[in-house]
């Protein structure tokens, strides 16, 4: 019996575990947005397939097992049934591994159907990067995003305390911009996102505008020779 074709994969990117080895906050909020979406989706009639990311290091501290497996684990605790996820986790160290290794893996389940959506889910702050990304390796895909809450602002610093919000997202926004040039120093990759997701850069989406034009700037200065 031939199996029916997915209307979506929800790709849950990894994320920390806590130092007892299970899974910390960004990662259940994350896999707790993708459950909803998946229900929400199953709510319409569409089928739907989720793939976890996440491999075995050092931010995971789960030497025994990938993480990808770990946040598989509980998203059946949050009501998605075991056949809807897809066995086989992503063990990946980093964001544009992520997707480099998840597509061939949506590529066998969606059996050539391009009109596959692809969501991406992830935490809010970690949406603008994660979204340039899967949209450059998924370039035949339509790659949507599922926003996470971003409960990264409410980890306690080592002292126990909890970090001044705002000065907390900066900190991440501006850590996030600096990597996704990194990860296309050739193009300006903010064209690539919607308004919607450009806004998940939080309090301080103007800094994803200030190294935007810092880019562009540079990038005339020094333009590239073939």
């Amino acid at each position: 019996m031939e199996t029916e074709k997915p209307d979506n994969i929800i790709v849950v990117l990894g994320s920390y575990n806590h130092d007892d080895g299970t899974i910390g906050y960004s990662s259940r909020a994350r896999a707790e947005a993708a459950a909803k979406l998946y229900k929400e989706l199953s709510a319409r009639g569409e089928r739907s397939l989720l793939l976890c990311t996440g491999g075995a290091n050092e931010a995971t501290r789960s030497a025994d097992r990938p993480h990808g497996e770990q946040v598989a684990n509980y998203l059946k605790t949050q009501g998605v049934p075991a056949e809807a996820i897809i066995p086989e986790a992503v063990a990946s160290q980093h964001t544009l591994g992520d997707a480099e290794l998840s597509l061939p893996i949506v590529e066998r389940y969606a059996e050539g159907n391009k009109k596959t959506r692809i969501y991406v889910t992830t935490s809010s702050f970690h949406i603008p990067r994660a979204m340039v990304t899967f949209r450059k390796i998924f370039q035949d895909y339509p790659v949507l995003s599922c926003i996470a809450d971003n409960v990264e602002r409410h980890h306690p610093n080592p002292d126990g305390s909890l970090p001044d919000e705002k000065t907390h997202e900066r900190k991440l926004v501006e850590k996030e911009a600096e990597k996704l040039l990194d990860y296309f120093p050739d193009k300006n990759p903010f064209d690539m996102l919607t308004q919607g997701e450009m806004a998940c850069a939080g309090y301080y989406t103007h800094l994803w505008n200030e190294r935007r034009n810092e880019h562009l700037k540079e990038s005339s200065k020094h333009p590239r020779t073939r």
